[in-house]
């Protein structure tokens, strides 16, 4: 859960550009109160992704899913959330728990392949970054 005294609250955004995934577009990333943008999850912190908003600019003409992954750093990535947009409609998702993208990951938006090609969905995703707690391990 967010904690102001133990957490930053971070805004990102990205256009995803319709065509599949050899259209990826890397979120970028905003600290609370700051202007300095960022893609990569700091080292020994994770992301909190609380909120999605995708929103369809006006030269999507048909309906598409957007899927938005956590890229690691040796080039993988594993899908988090998918969501359909359709023209002319924000699709929003709200997570009370959040999905968590690990340190030194990027956030990746890309869409089906399905439809006409080099469309734009814009994309706003909100949540915080927070230290990653130390386990203790079992005696």
């Amino acid at each position: 859960m967010f904690d102001d005294t133990k957490n930053l609250q971070v805004r990102g955004d990205a256009v995803a550009v319709t065509g599949g995934a050899a259209n990826v577009a890397v979120v970028n990333l905003f600290a609370e109160l700051t202007l300095v943008a960022f893609q990569d999850i700091p080292k020994k912190q994770k992301l909190t992704i609380t909120d999605i908003i995708y929103y369809p600019q006006g030269d999507v003409t048909g309906p598409y899913t957007v899927n938005l992954a956590e890229q690691f750093p040796n080039g993988a990535n594993r899908i988090l959330s998918q969501l359909d947009v359709a023209p002319g409609h924000a699709t929003q998702s709200h997570h009370h728990t959040g999905h968590v993208f690990g340190p030194e990951s990027r956030l990746i938006v890309y869409t089906d392949a399905n439809g006409p090609a080099n469309k734009h969905i814009s994309v706003t995703v909100i949540g915080y970054l927070g230290l990653i707690p130390k386990l203790k391990r079992p005696n």
